[in-house]
């Protein structure tokens, strides 16, 4: 079983939980749904919700009516997934033109 856990900066702090909390609670357990899907199952990179990046990053990506939610990690060693950015990328309406085809 694989664990989900934030990356954490020289001062303590935790930029990706701190992002998180500022959601309300049907986003925060929208993205919590895919943590646990990456937890419980074998960590296998091609969810549909998964992009490769580069090397050994990857990004979630949590898709909602006007924005995408993206969360960059990587599977680090002990089975643990470390989250290290993320953001709120709006979705425009050529956007979604594109990806429907």
């Amino acid at each position: 079983m694989w664990k989900v856990e934030y990356y954490k900066t020289a001062d303590n702090k935790e930029p990706v939980k701190e992002w998180l909390c500022s959601f309300d609670e049907k986003t925060k357990r929208k993205i919590q749904k895919h943590f646990l899907r990456l937890e419980r199952k074998k960590l296998n990179l091609k969810h549909s919700f998964i992009n490769h990046l580069e090397t050994q990053l990857y990004e979630i990506n949590v898709v909602e009516e006007k924005r995408v939610l993206k969360i960059i990690f990587f599977p680090s060693s002990y089975k643990k997934i470390m989250l290290l950015h993320a953001y709120s990328k709006n979705i425009t309406k050529n956007n979604k033109i594109k990806n429907a085809a």
